[in-house]
């Protein structure tokens, strides 16, 4: 039985970073939201003045929802999310003018008001941004197979961070008042903004970099409504997130039935809205794990890269002269032809023919990395290679392969057959064997 290390995401300098980061993060957000509910129903004792709040910022984060998911796939994930805590500084610095002496003295009320309202809506427009960029930088931090683990540990921080940031905010309001609650908050998300450059910048896996927005969309809305566990997962989230709502009116019993202050209202608001969020915790890390089975985006993944896979190894197999259909499905089970008619399997050849096909194989690989990464990949071929079952036809296949690389590859090359490869590349090193010892 395998034994499964509690800590094996910890174990990733960038990922104990991350988690510090997303911890200071969300307790800083968690402030603002509960410091906002309780100064807004303060200048308005309206309840309708707390629905606004949200309407505010569930407009925006909706609207933008599908689009900023498009966005986040088509760009750099640590620059992006740096973007989006930028910009939330500069919300929570506003909103801590906003409510200084001075500016309380010169502003309405109204205006006071209907100036939280604007912010509360920017910041419902970063919302839309800061989910995807942080899910799918976690799973750039760290390896697949440590990515369940990942996901645990973000998961408790979110909470802890969650429950203690109301908390805290509650009785911050009664020691500091409202505008220096908000000073804390802007501090926290600049802490955070530092703390991102302890995270490198990561590779942009998108294989679409490009793609029409609207081409993505459809794909993407195809994708869920054919995935029912997905599909069902998201309307649940719907529900939770809809009947959560009543969390808002917590002001009205904090302050005007209840009368616990500032302290009671930032417990009792997250008590309540933790169980909620809770749920909808559980159910994204429900989505993730559907998305990362084999049949969710690995499927889609390969699926899109298979046409090009099946063209290129016909490719190289014609140049290495081995004339068949070679073909891939979604699950690598290959199906060859020849002459378009009889099926074999890999088996079915002789030593020659099968190295053909794995040499063939070999330099798809190459050609896929290449076009993911962008970055060259150097080629060392052993002497198994020339040696063993390739004739003088395969090997002078090979080498013209070989020549049509880029420059900026490097290619090593161990053979025995110094004679046949005579003259075919540019350096060569020459070992010898005298008394058991090559020089």
């Amino acid at each position: 039985m395998v034994k499964r290390d509690p800590y094996a995401a910890l174990r990733f300098k960038e990922f104990n970073i991350f988690l510090i980061l997303r911890f200071i993060l969300v307790f800083g957000w968690s402030m603002q939201f509960i410091i906002i509910e309780w100064q807004v129903y303060t200048l308005t004792k309206d309840p309708l003045s707390l629905g606004i709040i949200g309407l505010m910022e569930i407009i925006p984060a909706f609207s933008m929802a599908l689009f900023a998911g498009h966005i986040v796939d088509q760009n750099e994930k640590r620059n992006l999310l740096m973007k989006c805590i930028g910009l939330f500084s500069l919300i929570s610095l506003g909103l801590f003018l906003l409510t200084s002496p001075s500016l309380e003295k010169a502003w309405s009320a109204k205006t006071t008001l209907y100036t939280i309202y604007a912010f509360v809506f920017m910041g419902g427009l970063l919302r839309a941004f800061f989910g995807p960029t942080i899910f799918s930088l976690v799973a750039l931090i760290v390896p697949k197979k440590a990515y369940p683990n990942a996901a645990t540990w973000n998961s408790s921080t979110w909470q802890m961070a969650s429950v203690l940031g109301p908390a805290f905010a509650g009785f911050t309001i009664n020691w500091l008042g409202v505008h220096w609650s908000l000073c804390i908050v802007f501090g926290l998300i600049i802490l955070s903004f530092i703390l991102l450059f302890g995270i490198s910048i990561k590779p942009i896996l998108n294989p679409k970099i490009g793609e029409p927005i609207m081409q993505s969309l459809k794909e993407g809305v195809r994708f869920v409504f054919k995935t029912k566990a997905i599909l069902g997962a998201l309307s649940l989230d719907m529900v939770a997130v809809l009947f959560g709502g009543a969390v808002a009116l917590l002001p009205i019993f904090a302050q005007d039935i209840l009368e616990v202050g500032s302290e009671g209202f930032g417990i009792k608001a997250k008590t309540l809205e933790n169980k909620i969020k809770y749920v909808e915790e559980r159910t994204y890390n429900e989505v993730i794990g559907e998305m990362l089975k084999d049949t969710g985006i690995k499927t889609k993944v390969v699926k899109q890269y298979l046409p090009v896979m099946n063209r290129l190894i016909n490719q190289y197999l014609q140049i290495l002269d081995f004339f068949v259909a070679f073909h891939l499905d979604e699950n690598f089970n290959e199906t060859i032809r020849s002459r378009h008619r009889d099926t074999f399997n890999y088996a079915s050849f002789s030593e020659g023919e099968k190295q053909r096909i794995d040499l063939s194989l070999l330099f798809t690989w190459r050609q896929i990395a290449k076009m993911k990464n962008s970055a060259a990949t150097n080629l060392l071929i052993l002497d198994e290679t020339f040696d063993s079952s390739l004739d003088t036809d395969g090997i002078e296949s090979l080498t013209k392969i070989l020549s049509t690389l880029d420059d900026d590859s490097n290619v090593f090359i161990i053979s025995h057959k110094g004679d046949v490869l005579e003259n075919k590349f540019r350096d060569k090193i020459e070992f010898k064997k005298d008394r058991n010892f090559s020089k």
